[in-house]
């Protein structure tokens, strides 16, 4: 053994750690090497745990360190840096052990005993030139310092392979990643979203078809089916494919949100579409369809037609050209395909450079599902542009004169850019829907009223959100804050048709990101859940909280995922738990259930979850 210490030592994450460089010249010829170190953090920054370089201004040619919680191993090799990272985030508050071992067979490292990074390509361990400096709880990174911040139990340091310390038993919740990079040929996924439709459980994510990142881009719905409460999952199947590839010439189907109508099951599904070249910045003010809810199209001498419900192309003077459009953009003349009215060079037709907001719906479960339906000319006044769901879910109201509502959260944007939060709602089960009132729309606002409309101050945006009902059939909105720090929250009397009450919320932490809240049974009573990344400045932490009072206040908590976390989406699982799907590592969008029990029995314990 080179080194060892055990002992409790606490670290500021300032410019504390330990030197041990004298100690491991031995390191130089050693064939073999083993590090253990015992620690506990709550910070899911870069986080250093052991550390061997030559000069302190480059990258270490040796390190073992945490990258957003999941363990990390740096190593010089045959005049190149092998970077490793792999296992769960462990930035969780509790006790772990990370392990190295190298030799002539390859790299391995372990954390609590399981096996996370393996390189086994042949060679000495590490390629040293000389070991300048050797630390525990600092490295160094693009020319600056980093520091570990939390505690550590114990660092061992010996040049051969000795037997892994005994692992620490944990209780660890089971993880799995529904949606994932290569899952059904999908360059990746993102935006989740779960609900429950009687005793099926539907999850549905962006198809990011060849490309990373939103709209403009090739982008589908794709969903998996659950009948046992989440514990097997059907193939994925993609929806809604308004074609093209991807970012440059890809039309896409964006956002997606359930809303599950029990008094008649239906399921519905909405979405934002766009043409390619069209997003939430480049999109126009404007329906883009007539007074009677007809798709308005252009030719290539920009000349108005119109798309009957039929599907028909008729001239501004209502002559039949002979064209049809189906519902999802793609054009024909008799029987002949001609291309698309969303993507494409050179479109014979072309629709409006705006957004679209969709619905589909299914009677069956998921299993199929409707044509798209455009609902601009019910929802989207002429001075909007972008229009996007929650996204996330919709509720169906269970209490008061407007019982049976179906309230959908939205998001609009204005010509300056500027994003207001809202909804839209039905009360004849989905057949029309209504524009009800949007959060900026009369809220005081660096001490003025502003409307959505006009109002051109950035740090007012307000963009994706959700909204619950509380006891006695008052809504609560919970918004994506530009002002960041902390989730916004507003009110409503009247089924979502306005919004009073807009304040910050100081007991949810947000990193300007989407967020979820859903009302659960529990022993008995309501509950209200409420999930998102409670960190001010990363998305990490993904954080689940209880509150017994209809959202006034939040009783508990329960970190759910101490590492990579943004968008998110809860649903009560037919058999009483409650399923979460949020988005994880590599983009993954990963799924997790968990007795709400879980959530109300005392006080927060990171070492349950």
């Amino acid at each position: 053994m080179i080194y060892a210490w055990d002992g409790v030592r606490s670290f500021d994450g300032g410019a504390d750690f330990i030197d041990i460089s004298d100690e491991l010249h031995r390191l130089l010829q050693a064939d073999a090497c083993s590090v253990d170190v015992a620690f506990r953090t709550e910070d899911a920054g870069y986080q250093p745990l052991f550390a061997v370089y030559y000069k302190e201004s480059v990258l270490p040619d040796f390190a073992l360190a945490l990258q957003k919680g999941r363990p990390s191993l740096i190593l010089r090799r045959e005049g190149g840096l092998t970077v490793r990272a792999g296992g769960e985030a462990c930035c969780d508050g509790a006790r772990h052990m990370l392990s190295f071992r190298g030799g002539d067979t390859g790299v391995r490292v372990w954390l609590d005993g399981a096996l996370v990074i393996e390189d086994a390509a042949p060679g000495k361990w590490c390629s040293f030139g000389y070991v300048g400096f050797a630390t525990a709880g600092r490295s160094t990174r693009a020319d600056r310092y980093d520091y570990f911040s939390g505690e550590m139990y114990a660092v061992r340091i010996s040049d051969r392979e000795e037997p892994l310390p005994e692992a620490r038993p944990g209780v660890t919740l089971a993880k799995r990643d529904l949606f994932y990079r290569g899952l059904a040929g999908v360059e990746n996924y993102r935006i989740p979203t779960l609900v429950r439709a009687g005793e099926t459980v539907l999850a549905s994510a962006d198809a990011r078809m060849e490309a990373p990142g939103d709209n403009p881009n090739h982008i589908c719905r794709a969903i998996r089916i659950s009948r046992d409460s989440g514990e097997t999952w059907s193939e994925p199947r993609l929806l809604c494919d308004f074609g093209g590839t991807g970012r440059r010439d890809g039309a896409a189907a964006i956002d997606g949100s359930f809303l599950y109508d029990s008094e008649e099951n239906i399921l519905f599904m909405i979405y934002s579409h766009t043409s390619a070249g069209i997003g939430l910045a480049r999109s126009q003010a404007g329906t883009g369809v007539d007074e009677r809810g007809r798709k308005l199209l252009w030719d290539r001498e920009d000349r108005c037609y119109y798309r009957e419900a039929d599907g028909r192309v008729l001239t501004a003077e209502g002559e039949d050209t002979g064209y049809q459009v189906d519902s999802l953009g793609r054009l024909y003349r008799a029987g002949e395909a001609l291309g698309s009215i969303c993507h494409g060079e050179d479109r014979l037709f072309r629709q409006a450079d705006t957004s679209f907001l969709h619905l589909i719906e299914s009677r069956d479960g998921g299993e199929t599902w409707s044509e798209p339906r455009e609902l601009n000319g019910q929802v989207k006044a002429d001075w909007m542009r972008f229009v996007g769901a929650g996204p996330g879910t919709g509720i169906q109201m269970r209490e008061g004169p407007r019982r049976g509502r179906l309230v959908y959260p939205i998001y609009v944007s204005n010509n300056s850019g500027v994003c207001s939060s809202g909804a839209i709602f039905s009360d004849d089960h989905g057949l029309t829907w209504h524009l009800g009132g949007l959060v900026n729309d009369g809220r005081v606002f660096e001490g003025a009223p502003i409307t959505a409309r006009e109002v051109s101050d950035r740090r007012a945006d307000l963009g994706e959100c959700q909204i619950t009902e509380v006891s006695g059939g008052r809504l609560r909105i919970f918004l994506r804050n530009a002002q960041g720090l902390r989730t916004a929250a507003a009110w409503s009397d009247d089924g979502g048709e306005s919004w009073y009450g807009f304040a910050p919320q100081e007991a949810l932490p947000d990193p300007v990101c989407q967020s979820h809240v859903l009302r659960v049974a529990c022993r008995g009573r309501d509950a209200w859940l409420f999930s998102n990344p409670a960190d001010e400045s990363a998305r990490v932490r993904g954080t689940v909280r209880l509150s017994w009072d209809g959202t006034e206040t939040w009783e508990t908590s329960r970190l759910i995922e101490p590492g990579e976390f943004a968008y998110s989406c809860m649903a009560q699982m037919p058999d009483g738990q409650i399923g979460l799907l949020y988005e994880g590592r590599d983009l993954a969008q990963r799924f997790v259930k968990f007795p709400v029990e879980r959530l109300s029995a005392g006080e927060a314990d990171p070492t349950m979850i």
